[in-house]
């Protein structure tokens, strides 16, 4: 193998390691712009992985402030708002869809809480008791851990794309029937007014 033989290789394994671009998470890299999302994910250790919380993006502080606002009027609603955050979070962080419903969540959880919290000694407005129902809530809660663990599992072991697909699926079912009930509010109201 003579000189010019070894030139050529060098320059070939060189050239397709400069265009190497848009690398996946988890992904070898040699230096941060080869990461997908830079500066979001950055090369550690030859491997492509999301970024420390420090520094704040613009975008990041933009997403706190939208989160608040979302996570707010989720709340006050009385849903979760699941879909809509996981949207916001792969946004404004740019998580892949396996971390922002870990983040979703931990963050559903969070303001749950905080609800209960606030509420725990709230009367009910037509009832001689609290407002929260803990007979209702001993019903709910064997279903609600067994969705959480079958959602658990599903997200460990199903790529990110079939994740996002579940997702979107489920939130098409969720608003269509949320729009189906909305008709049916709204022909039952005026109904009442005549």
């Amino acid at each position: 193998m003579n000189s010019s033989d070894n030139n050529s290789n060098i320059s070939k394994s060189n050239s397709s390691l400069t265009n190497l671009t848009n690398i996946p998470e988890h992904s070898q890299c040699l230096y941060d712009s080869q990461c997908a999302n830079y500066p979001y994910y950055l090369c550690k250790s030859s491997i492509c992985e999301h970024k420390n919380l420090t520094p704040f993006y613009p975008k990041e502080i933009g997403g706190i402030i939208v989160l608040i606002f979302f996570m707010a009027i989720s709340n006050v609603s009385g849903i979760g708002g699941g879909g809509v955050i996981i949207s916001l979070i792969m946004y404004f962080y740019s998580f892949n869809t396996k971390y922002a419903t870990s983040v979703s969540s931990f963050a559903i959880l969070s303001s749950s809480l905080a609800r209960f919290i606030l509420q725990i000694k709230d009367k009910h407005p037509e009832k001689d008791a609290i407002i929260i129902d803990y007979g209702l809530s001993t019903i709910m809660m064997p279903t609600v851990l067994i969705g959480s663990f079958i959602g658990a599992f599903i997200n460990v072991t199903f790529p990110g794309v079939v994740i996002t697909i579940i997702l979107t699926l489920v939130l098409f079912v969720l608003g269509g029937y949320s729009i189906y009930k909305a008709k049916q509010v709204f022909v039952k109201e005026n109904e009442m007014l005549k």
